[in-house]
């Protein structure tokens, strides 16, 4: 082989070999380098809060007219009122266990008016009003009385009232409300329950509305600003207000406000999820710094979530 020949060949093989080793360099050069941080990095993905139940969140008004006009008497209203998976879901002091609701009839004193005061006994005297059921018509040969349910404030705030009417006849309930009767007063109270009651689990408030949608759905009993009646009829649990109550209230009184900031609800949590984390360049004592004002961050907003969530009455 002629020697410019053999030069050529060579020169070829030098420009190949120099041409890989570069590209094997800018391949090699555009992989980022890994750095071993000595801190876990916090998530980016934000962390799900617990969701808010309130005490109201327990119990239906609207659902509990619709299950008022299948019971029998004021006895058969709250047999009605504490059915597993049925209207009641309160849990007041946050055991886990439906509250048990007990029935009181009550009335003005003229033949037209009836009442039903419903109220949970939490235990060591703390009687808590929970809702008045209503009914109202004008003489004794109106066959249309007027129904209407009102939430206490403390539980509910001043705007869960319900009101509608039902025909005279039209349900056994309304023909004993204003049949001749001994008038119902519940004989139970803490601990101690009718022998044919089962004490039950609460569910979530999703579970909750999704099951008491049906009872409800065809409802004529529409939400209204205040009670309008004629009677002066007063609750006998007017006034009765529990101070161990741990479920989140509408309008707590000072006593249930001040008990609560010693014994906070499970139900109220709030988070706040790192979206970004220092390099392994920072040194230990920026990052324990760093964690410190987190820290302080979340503790001060935790705070006003608790302060702005509860009002005074």
């Amino acid at each position: 082989m002629p020697n410019t020949t053999r030069s050529a060949a060579t020169l070829s093989i030098v420009v190949i070999l120099t041409l890989l080793a570069s590209a094997a360099c800018s391949s090699s050069s555009s992989v980022p380098r890994t750095y071993v941080s000595n801190s876990t990095p916090a998530s980016t993905s934000p962390t799900p809060a617990y969701e808010k139940e309130t005490a109201q969140d327990g119990l239906d008004l609207q659902a509990v007219i619709e299950i008022a006009k299948k019971a029998k008497n004021g006895e058969d209203l709250e047999r009605i009122l504490n059915q597993a998976n049925g209207v009641n879901n309160l849990d007041l002091d946050e055991n886990g266990i439906a509250d048990y609701i007990s029935v009181t009839e009550f009335k003005d004193g003229t033949p037209h008016a009836k009442g039903y005061s419903l109220s949970v006994d939490l235990g060591g005297n703390n009687v808590q009003e929970i809702a008045t059921l209503l009914l109202e018509r004008d003489n004794a040969k109106d066959k249309i009385i007027d129904v209407t349910i009102a939430g206490n404030e403390e539980i509910y705030g001043t705007d869960d009232i319900y009101a509608g009417t039902w025909d005279y006849g039209d349900s056994e309930f309304s023909s004993y409300s204003y049949g001749s009767h001994g008038y119902y007063s519940s004989p139970y109270y803490y601990r101690h329950y009718p022998s044919s009651y089962s004490p039950y689990m609460t569910r979530t408030r999703t579970v909750y509305r999704l099951g008491i949608q049906p009872s409800k759905s065809n409802s004529i009993f529409k939400k209204i600003a205040s009670v309008v009646t004629k009677a002066k009829m007063t609750s006998p649990n007017a006034g009765k207000s529990a101070a161990n109550i741990k479920a989140p209230l509408s309008q707590p009184s000072s006593v249930q406000l001040s008990f609560q900031k010693t014994n906070p609800s499970k139900t109220i949590r709030t988070s706040t999820p790192s979206t970004s984390y220092s390099s392994s360049k920072t040194s230990g004592s920026s990052s324990s710094s760093s964690s410190s004002s987190s820290s302080s961050s979340s503790s001060k907003s935790s705070s006003s979530s608790r302060s702005s969530s509860s009002r005074r009455k």
